[in-house]
């Protein structure tokens, strides 16, 4: 999937796993929870509901608009929340159907002086950030994503009390300046699909809040040389999609809180050997860069928490190295379209939590070990495109009803003896075309064509 900006183009090669990140969703819901003595039956202060007064004639139409009226309590305002004194803390016009679009965010909004959530996500509007959001100083949660903002990021930065903010699917452009060190409160940033480029900035680092950060899809051509030491917690740090080439070698010193780094996507060559540093990991995605490394380069042996390891669509060279049996936590590994070959170790039957398998599209030879038959979670085998020789594992085929396999164009032999172990409400899924093998398969499997 190729997606075009101007004259840029990044694109996105399949096979590239998304790595089941830390949903922002999560740290909204949280926040969400946070607000205290919110009121039902308060009737709002009367500068308060003139400002709301006035951001209704300035918003013409959205949903909800006509439950907007003078002397009714706020519970009866929809998409308001106030406290029991009667002052406005929260406005919420996710997917309000605006058919204001241009007129920009109407100063009005300054009057609400105790405000500290606005959502304006997914309106369409088209308008430049107004220097006046600054005004609104108890601002903790601001989320103006998906829609056509421009320009004037300044303001942004000056909101010191923001613990979440989302400025995705916006046309905001131009470096991430230092001064975003100044959040020093934010829990949760996202900027992905915006158009932010240049470095990311180093003073990223002194967001020790930080449990969530998207940078995704933008242009970025280089990560901080560190990420924030959390006093609790962990971070999910994704950068995936940007022009970014190397890893400097003091990033992964200070990423012992980092469960989860997804950088696929990228330009990146070759690996620090600090790496091993990042010990905490549990997901890490390199897939769809440049990496012109061997798997023995990286001590694996380090990463005894990691359960989900994504490199394919690199030029990664060699074998497996036996170490990688030592990732006992491993759930998903991702390995495809490299050049990898020779022989799959019989340690990779001791990743005994695997659940997906995907060795397609190298240059993989022999037989497979007989320890693959012990992978008891095992559910997606790809092995497409090798030149596995000998029989298909045996026991797993019949393990799970939903189990897939993929092991087409390769010079497996023999039977695979699985006739009549298939549940016949869910068969599993053979892709075996392109071997040779006898035509005994008892479940769902594409045509066989014997290579002589």
């Amino acid at each position: 999937m190729a997606h075009s900006r101007g004259n840029t183009v990044t694109t996105t090669r399949k096979g590239s796993k998304p790595i089941p990140l830390l949903l922002l969703l999560s740290v909204v819901l949280a926040i969400s929870l946070s607000y205290s003595s919110l009121a039902s039956a308060q009737t709002i202060k009367v500068p308060q509901e003139s400002a709301l007064l006035s951001l209704k004639t300035a918003f013409g139409y959205f949903t909800g608009s006509s439950t907007w009226r003078a002397g009714r309590s706020c519970a009866q305002w929809l998409r308001v929340s106030c406290n029991s004194a009667g002052d406005v803390l929260r406005l919420n016009f996710s997917s309000a159907s605006m058919r204001w679009k241009t007129a920009g965010i109407p100063m009005a909004l300054t009057n609400l002086t105790n405000l500290d959530t606005l959502i304006l996500a997914n309106n369409e509007i088209v308008a430049p950030i107004p220097w006046y959001l600054s005004k609104l100083p108890k601002l903790k949660y601001l989320d103006i994503s998906n829609n056509t903002f421009y320009g004037g990021t300044n303001q942004i930065w000056a909101l010191t009390k923001l613990t979440f903010l989302d400025l995705s699917k916006t046309l905001l452009r131009g470096a991430l300046p230092p001064a975003i060190g100044g959040l020093v409160n934010l829990v949760a940033l996202n900027v992905s699909d915006s158009y932010f480029s240049g470095s990311i900035p180093d003073a990223l680092s002194s967001l020790t809040n930080l449990q969530a950060s998207r940078l995704d899809r933008c242009f970025f051509t280089a990560l901080p040389a560190a990420l924030p030491e959390l006093a609790s917690g962990t971070l999910t740090f994704s950068a995936s999609g940007n022009l970014i080439s190397d890893i400097p070698v003091t990033f992964p010193a200070s990423s012992a809180t980092v469960d989860t780094l997804d950088l696929s996507s990228n330009r990146i060559a070759s690996l620090p050997t600090e790496i091993s540093l990042m010990s905490e990991l549990r997901q890490l995605n390199l897939g769809n860069n440049q990496l012109s490394i061997t798997l023995s380069d990286v001590t694996w042996g380090e990463f005894l928490s990691l359960e989900g390891l994504y490199l394919g669509w690199n030029e990664i060279t060699g074998s497996i190295p036996v170490e990688m049996g030592d990732l006992s936590n491993l759930k998903a590994l991702q390995l495809q379209n490299n050049s990898l070959s020779d022989a799959v170790p019989d340690e990779i039957g001791l990743l005994a939590n695997l659940t997906s398998l995907d060795l397609s599209s190298n240059g993989f030879t022999g037989d497979l070990p007989a320890s693959l038959n012990d992978l008891s979670f095992l559910l997606r085998l790809v092995l497409a495109n090798n030149e596995f020789t000998g029989p298909l594992p045996q026991p797993v085929l019949g393990a799970n009803s939903k189990f897939f396999l993929d092991a087409r164009n390769n010079s497996f032999s023999g039977s695979p003896r699985v006739k009549g172990i298939c549940p016949n409400a869910r068969p599993a899924k053979l892709l075996v075309a392109g071997n040779c093998l006898d035509d005994e398969v008892g479940c769902h499997t594409d045509q066989n064509v014997c290579n002589p």
